[in-house]
């Protein structure tokens, strides 16, 4: 009776299993006041109506973004796996019935033995503690997967953000260039039929009108393209809201070089490498511990037919560990330790060699905005000026100052898509460090 009271409790302590809670790494400073979905629910999309900002926009990224949902589950899924690593075997229960159904003395059931038993593995050599260990630290990857993610998510709602912003001031400048043509082009019509201008004049004046109607209907379908690339981010169907609101230019002011290499190591990507290379001796250790084989442990209880007399039965038995030592996984084990060692290492070699990349890059854009802003459009400007007086007075012709208009908005343009691949290209480095420039 001792035997089975041992095998019940037994079953009543593997029937309570280990409630595990994936650990949360902490967010990067710079996703801290955006909120996280952790159990994605089905719920009716929000879309945002009227004027927009970045910070909603990343809010509802955020929130609803599939990608997200994702690997949120993915946490709840490795947290359940936890929870069954941490079960007991099963206990069997065996009937066995002997002598009978023979000849002679063993006609019948008379001279019949039966054997009622209950049997449980033993896991020896923390086995049950170890396997828990490597699903829980499976669960705290989940976790580290989770947040680089959400950096991922931060990047393309930045990118897809700024690509609306940049696309209404195209639009908006374009429209201005289609305004001072057609300006031109009913001047030129005036001096035309005064005798002043041949009709050439008038027809260029024409085709110069049409290209900045064209242009301009390209634009505006290049911000509708833009503007569904980021209702796609939070899970709109498709944009609601009126325009998007905000600034380009930005002052952007970086850290030392070992500030920044410092900060790149809490990089999701790279800081997971601990918990994998934990993760990965957790592994080892458990299959150092299944070289060892588990007793069974079995109580039973028999019966006697012919006397009525019953007795209790008790025995163990085990895997003679002469082939199978569990060499092979624990070879691979050690070699996933190693291997995950070398992987972080290759990790932090693209990632410092991404940053220096785009350091670099970001010192150029900065030296062009610069350029562009302080130099080419002030004497953009100028020039258009001189030549509009000049036109005025009969010393240019129209195609000069056209020249010189066109000259100007490109180069306040060029300044828009310095601005804007500026802007992005900090975007990157912050996602990289996880700090705000």
């Amino acid at each position: 009776m001792r035997y089975t009271y041992i095998l019940l409790v037994m079953v009543v302590v593997g029937c309570s299993p280990v409630v595990y809670k994936a650990k949360k790494p902490q967010s990067p400073p710079i996703l801290k006041e955006l909120p996280t979905e952790k159990i994605p629910v089905a719920k009716e999309i929000e879309n945002p109506k009227g004027v927009l900002t970045l910070k909603e926009a990343l809010r509802l990224a955020l929130l609803q973004n599939p990608r997200l949902s994702v690997f949120s589950l993915e946490i709840r899924a490795r947290e359940a796996r936890t929870v069954q690593s941490s079960l007991l075997p099963n206990p069997a229960i065996s009937i066995e019935t002997e002598n009978f159904a023979g000849s002679g003395n063993f006609n019948g059931l008379d001279a019949a033995e039966t054997t009622v038993s209950l049997n449980q593995k033993i896991e020896t050599a923390g086995k049950r503690e170890k396997r828990i260990r490597v699903a829980a630290l499976q669960s705290d990857l989940a976790y580290w997967e989770y947040e680089s993610v959400r950096l991922d998510v931060f990047a393309d709602v930045v990118a897809y953000y700024t690509a609306v912003l940049a696309a209404q001031e195209h639009v908006a400048i374009q429209k201005e260039v289609l305004a001072i043509t057609k300006d031109f082009k009913r001047k030129i019509e005036q001096r035309v039929k005064a005798g002043r201008l041949s009709m050439a004049e008038a027809m260029r004046a024409d085709v110069l009108m049409n290209n900045a109607r064209i242009r301009l209907t390209t634009l505006i379908r290049e911000l509708r393209e833009a503007r569904y690339r980021l209702a796609s981010s939070w899970n709109g169907a498709k944009p609601v809201f009126t325009e998007a609101r905000g600034s380009l230019a930005h002052t952007v002011s970086l850290p030392d070089k070992d500030t920044l290499l410092q900060l790149l190591r809490n990089n999701p990507r790279l800081a997971r490498w601990d918990s994998e290379l934990e993760s990965r001796r957790a592994r080892k250790g458990l299959a150092e511990a299944n070289a060892f084989p588990d007793p069974v442990v079995s109580g039973a209880l028999r019966f006697f037919n012919e006397s009525g007399d019953k007795a209790f039965v008790a025995g163990v038995s085990f895997d003679l560990p002469f082939f199978n030592r569990n060499q092979g996984t624990i070879q691979e084990a050690r070699v996933r330790v190693d291997q995950a060692v070398w992987q972080k290492r290759s990790i932090l070699n693209q990632l410092t060699a991404r940053l220096n990349s785009l350091v670099i890059k970001l010192k150029r854009l900065k030296d062009e905005k610069k350029s562009v802003e302080n130099e080419i459009i002030p004497k953009s400007e100028a020039t258009l000026k001189i030549i509009s007086i000049g036109f005025e007075q009969g010393k240019f012709q129209f195609l000069d100052v056209m020249n010189a208009q066109q000259t100007l908005f490109a180069a306040r343009e060029r300044l828009l898509d310095a601005r804007l691949e500026l802007y992005r290209t900090a975007t990157r480095i912050e996602s990289l460090i996880g700090k705000k420039l």
